[in-house]
């Protein structure tokens, strides 16, 4: 399985977005909740928990008992955006709103 470094994050709310990358060194080294996983008996086996929250960290500590060590996919930011349209689970702090100016939108080189 792999799942990806870096996001783009846009918020409805303030018309705006950047590109996220975990930089806390003490975390994961990637995007909680981005996994792509190659079809078998072995990762068929592990499912979501019902849980209202954490259930992306217990599903990849599931697939890595299961399958093994995934890979992080160093991938352009523009592959993969994540909305806030307000009615998420987490609120718009938990995505890193903070310091995003309404209006403002990231430059993808």
């Amino acid at each position: 399985y792999i799942v990806i470094r870096r996001q783009l994050r846009v918020f409805l709310a303030n018309n705006s977005s950047y590109v996220y990358e975990e930089k806390d060194a003490s975390a994961a080294p990637f995007v909680i909740g981005t996994v792509m996983a190659r079809k078998s008996h072995a990762a068929a086996a592990v499912f979501y928990p019902a849980l209202g929250k954490g259930e992306d960290t217990q599903f990849l500590k599931g697939l890595k008992k299961a399958v093994g060590r995934g890979a992080v996919w160093d991938n352009p930011p523009d592959v993969y955006f994540r909305l806030y349209h307000g009615d998420n689970t987490w609120d718009a702090t938990h995505f890193g709103d903070q310091g995003v100016l309404p209006n403002e939108w990231c430059q993808l080189v």
